[in-house]
């Protein structure tokens, strides 16, 4: 019972520290209003493409990650998380503060400050506190990722109640792009960065002091492997294991479960984490590994039809729909859908395989974000059925390739 609570206590520990850390779902609706205000500040400087934020946070997410890991091997996971979610909350501070500086200033401290707090945090948090609860790891690595979701839908729909409850249309042409004018709006813009601020701290901390890490694992090896390691200590590349529960007194113990693993069905329980086979393994191995290569190139390209989404399906629809609730409304269902979509994902990929998602992530992505360009011409609702579908299958591919890296790989590295 005690183990059960800690797994619980844990894995809501988690899902709160990445309630709202998820800025690039959110970003899209966030822009709009940052550039609106900048314009009417009179600050001079030309808007770069939003689309810099994400190309920014994905770098400073990547380098983060690495180097909490490489951390990890000399400082306690626990004070690296914290760093990380410090870092990850001055996001908003640092937005509200860089209002009155300039717009390239903005975009590039802002989303430093997120793509490297968030990776610092979020992969220690999954491999420590969420992962080796579960053997399910498809669906515990969906539902942490789908805690941010939930997050953003909420953000969404505060972020438009708050600056713009009025609903008023933009109506300030600038080159390509379409902006408020409103004063109104824009004096809302500074605190929208407080409230959030304070919001994403105070759910991390709580989160953070209810991550309970697991102990490590009674070592479960064969009989086999037992009496070949007492003779030769490098074997360690054999971890096969099955423990039948039928007619166990007339069998010969082949296969014996220590410490206190339940043996109860047909497949001893044990975490990836702790595989014996996993001490060997570098960095440099994964990267020359051909099926990391190709988990790669698919995250790569399916990732593009994501950050389009995130960055202007706001941008571009303004253009041909002036209602700026309706934006507000498909941001949060785009995010609602994609909860329930991440948990699919995650099942069906315990069951069904990588190869079968691949398949359908990629045939969706690819015929769905055709049609997006068209159907804001066409039909406001039109508009908001392609937007939701292809954004809900395709940022799919966040949960779904963590999971698959795990189980291919172990979590280890």
């Amino acid at each position: 019972m005690h183990t059960k609570l800690q797994k619980v206590s844990s894995i809501t520990g988690a899902l709160l520290v990445n309630f709202l850390s998820r800025p690039t779902i959110y970003w899209g609706n966030m822009a709009t209003y940052m550039m609106s205000y900048h314009v009417l500040q009179g600050h001079s400087g030309r808007l770069i493409s939003t689309s810099w934020f994400l190309f920014i946070y994905d770098s400073g997410w990547t380098m983060g990650a690495f180097c909490a890991f490489e951390m990890a091997r000399h400082l306690k996971p626990r004070y690296l998380i914290v760093a990380g979610i410090v870092m990850f909350s001055s996001f908003f501070l640092v937005g509200d503060l860089c209002l009155d500086i300039s717009w390239t200033a903005n975009v590039i401290l802002t989303s430093i400050t997120a793509g490297v707090g968030l990776g610092t945090f979020e992969g220690l948090v999954l491999q420590y506190y969420v992962v080796v609860w579960s053997e399910n790891k498809g669906f515990v690595t969906s539902l942490f990722h789908s805690s941010s979701s939930a997050g953003a839908a909420i953000v969404n729909q505060f972020i438009t109640w708050w600056v713009n409850p009025q609903n008023v249309p933009p109506e300030l042409n600038l080159d390509e792009i379409v902006l408020f004018s409103s004063d109104e709006i824009n004096n809302r813009v500074p605190s929208m960065f407080l409230i959030l601020g304070g919001a994403s701290i105070v759910f991390q901390l709580i989160g953070f002091c209810l991550l309970r890490e697991r102990q490590s694992l009674p070592t479960v090896i064969s009989l086999d492997e037992k009496n070949a390691t007492s003779e030769n200590d490098k074997n360690y590349n054999t971890f096969e294991l099955e423990c039948e529960n039928e007619d166990a007194s007339n069998q010969q113990p082949n296969n014996i479960c220590n410490g206190e693993t339940d043996c109860a069905s047909q497949k001893c329980n044990y975490s990836t984490e702790y595989h014996k086979e996993e001490k060997d393994k570098t960095i440099l191995m994964l990267l020359c590994s051909r099926d990391f290569q190709k988990l790669s190139f698919v995250y790569f390209c399916i990732t593009q039809c994501v950050e389009v989404l995130q960055s202007f399906f706001k941008v571009y629809g303004s253009i041909w729909i002036k209602d700026d609730h309706f934006f507000s409304s498909l941001g949060t269902v785009m995010v609602l859908l994609t909860i329930v979509t991440n948990v699919i994902i995650g099942a069906c990929l315990d069951r069904f395989g990588q190869k079968l998602c691949f398949v359908v992530l990629c045939a969706s992505s690819s015929s769905l974000v055709l049609l997006m360009y068209f159907s804001a011409i066409l039909n406001q609702s039109l508009y908001f059925v392609v937007t939701v579908l292809t954004f809900t299958l395709t940022s799919g591919i966040h949960s779904f390739i963590t999971a698959a890296v795990i189980i291919d790989f172990g979590n280890k590295i």
